[in-house]
């Protein structure tokens, strides 16, 4: 196909950003700035949608000039790089600034202008009071600070700037608003979409994540950070123990793709410094991860989630009490297939969270379990439908011999809804198990299973039902052929079909009976929330549900997970809860050994040498 619009113009000479940058035709004294974290810029949507394509002239000694830049349409003080994944973003060395916006347009030209000088006279009224040497650099809005960068992400249409500041140096990345305590409204997580933490020092983690993604969005202009790519080996290298050493670890990076990984970054001597911009994304991106995991896990917390088990914010599903009228049509008609179902998810749904490993394992399993079922109520189809070819069964005298082709009637319906209900379960999950059904895919389909009038138990129920239709098949087939036998009764030969029917049932029994009592021992976490503070938590949305249980700690005695009901201090905790130990510890000591002084006394002193 051939494009007969053509494109003659050249590009107009732009002006020198130390020329103002701004042409006279273009002004703009106000724009509103909108402090944005780095992972919410609308990098991969900005460039969605329809693309014009020209016929373009080419000049003599186009791109090869000797004089001549390179990019013909180049803001002079602005350097344009191109990110690994294709699109191209804009760096001024001189103000210390980044965009993927394209900053030839003047629009955004004159934005970045009216932002810088809104920007400067912010971080004055906040340093200058505590630093009077900065006076000297006062014409900087980073005031001379050299790993202080400033990305900004601007609309000309709503002359709306976008804006963050990272921190190269404490790779960290921060803004300038107005003090929490004077404003209106207040910067916060929450305005950010950053979620809800319960301490500070879990905030300067997440900043820490919000950092690394902005050196994965623009990473060809400036050196890693000192020692970054050491400390990544040095993590894999745990992370990779970790994961071949426990069944429960945190780390949600496979073990092969660590060790892809690792091996690829021992095996060369890769440059890091500024310009190597697919070296510095992809070691951002490894970053990236492990503060993922980092956050998610609350590291650095001494309520850090040690065991993919544990929850921290939401109450354990396991804990939750199920109906009775559930667990009775588990128990009795669907064989409590159910029950391991819901155990299963339970165990991937922690704090509404899921990991892909487990996910798609989980996936592979109940298409495994299906495809059993499927093969069995084959069998059982054809054995049905042979049993009914029988000729006896179609004698209108024998009643036990109408029974039984009654039974095995029942049972062949029962087999097909099996079959079409496997078939279809199988169907609607067999994309949940591929590499594109990522973790945020798993956590809506199962907030949604959690959110629907039957629950999470209620879809393992559905899921349950090839299974129990098939059982149940089966279990009317048995029934049939016993009537078929006993439908000419000897007194001889029936008791032994009898007695047989009467075995088999009762090794049946009790092989169901004996398993049933063998569990798995749960590593999960076992708290409950409180009846009062589950229903304030229940009627009231706006109120955080981490911090309202934010402060967990262990039961020394018992193993189990306490909730405390308010934020306080964990020295606090921790003080008035050895104290409350010590004092109950010496009661019993003075009870027990209130009949002999002799060796009270020889407790206290060595209580007070500090021996237990």
């Amino acid at each position: 196909m051939e494009f007969t619009t053509t494109f003659v113009a050249e590009p107009e000479q732009m002006a020198d950003i130390d020329e103002k940058c701004l042409p006279d035709t273009v002004a703009v004294d106000v724009v509103t700035l909108v402090p944005i974290a780095p992972s919410g810029l609308s990098r991969y949507t900005r460039g969605d949608g329809h693309v014009d394509t020209y016929v373009l002239n080419i000049w003599p000694l186009m791109y090869s000039h000797p004089s001549e830049p390179l990019d013909r349409t180049r803001r002079i003080g602005w350097d344009r790089h191109v990110h690994p994944e294709g699109n191209p973003y804009y760096y001024n060395h001189t103000l210390q600034i980044v965009t993927s916006c394209d900053i030839i347009d003047d629009d955004v030209n004159a934005c970045v202008k009216a932002a810088v000088a809104e920007l400067k006279t912010r971080i004055l009224v906040h340093l200058m009071p505590q630093d009077s040497k900065l006076h000297d650099v006062a014409g900087e809005w980073h005031c001379g600070n050299q790993e202080w960068e400033l990305a900004l992400e601007i609309c000309p249409r709503t002359h709306q700037c976008r804006y963050y500041i990272a921190d190269w140096k404490k790779r960290s990345i921060f803004w300038v608003e107005e003090d929490p305590n004077t404003a209106v409204r207040p910067l916060s997580t929450a305005s950010l979409d950053l979620g809800h933490w319960p301490s500070y020092d879990m905030l300067c983690s997440v900043m820490q994540h919000q950092f690394w993604k902005h050196v994965e969005y623009f990473p060809d202009h400036r050196a890693l950070p000192d020692g970054a790519l050491d400390d990544l080996k040095a993590i894999l290298l745990y992370s990779i123990s970790d994961r071949m050493t426990s069944v429960d670890s945190t780390i949600s990076t496979p073990t092969r793709d660590m060790h892809k990984f690792l091996k690829m970054l021992t095996s060369n001597q890769w440059n890091t410094s500024a310009g190597n911009g697919p070296v510095a994304s992809a070691v951002a991106r490894q970053w990236y991860n492990i503060f993922t995991d980092r956050t998610h896990n609350l590291h650095g917390e001494h309520n850090a989630r040690l065991s993919r088990d544990q929850s921290r914010f939401h109450e354990p599903l396991e804990q939750a009490p199920l109906s009775l009228l559930a667990r009775t049509l588990s128990c009795m008609l669907l064989f409590d297939k159910p029950r391991s179902f819901y155990r299963r998810f339970c165990k991937i749904w922690v704090d509404r969270s899921v990991y892909t490993d487990q996910w798609r394992e989980l996936m592979k399993e109940l298409q495994q379990d299906w495809r059993n079922v499927l093969l069995m109520s084959t069998v059982m189809l054809a054995t049905n439908i042979g049993f009914m070819l029988v000729e006896q069964l179609a004698s209108s005298y024998a009643p036990f011999s109408i029974a039984a082709r009654t039974l095995s009637i029942i049972s062949t319906i029962l087999t097909i809804a099996s079959i079409g209900s496997g078939l279809l379960l199988s169907h609607q999950h067999r994309a949940f198990a591929d590499t594109t059904f990522t973790c945020k895919d798993a956590a809506t389909y199962m907030n949604v299973c959690h959110e629907s009038a039957l629950g999470l138990f209620g879809t393992s129920m559905i899921m349950s039902l090839p299974f129990a239709m098939m059982v149940w098949s089966l279990v009317l087939f048995a029934a049939g052929i016993v009537l078929y036998s006993l439908s000419e009764f000897s007194r001889m030969w029936s008791p032994f079909i009898i007695a047989a029917v009467a075995i088999v049932l009762l090794l049946v029994a009790h092989q169901g009976v004996y398993f049933s009592r063998i569990k798995p021992e749960s590593r999960g976490s076992t708290w409950s929330l409180p009846t009062s503070q589950a229903q304030t938590a229940s009627q009231s949305p706006d109120i955080d549900e981490a911090a309202v249980a934010s402060q967990d700690y262990a039961d020394g005695c018992s193993g189990r997970i306490s909730r405390q009901d308010t934020l306080v201090d964990s020295d606090q905790i921790g003080a008035s809860k050895s104290i409350s130990e010590r004092k109950s510890t010496w009661d019993s000591l003075k009870e027990i050994f209130s009949a002999a002084p002799a060796v009270v006394a020889e407790t206290t002193r060595d209580l007070e040498m500090g021996h237990p």
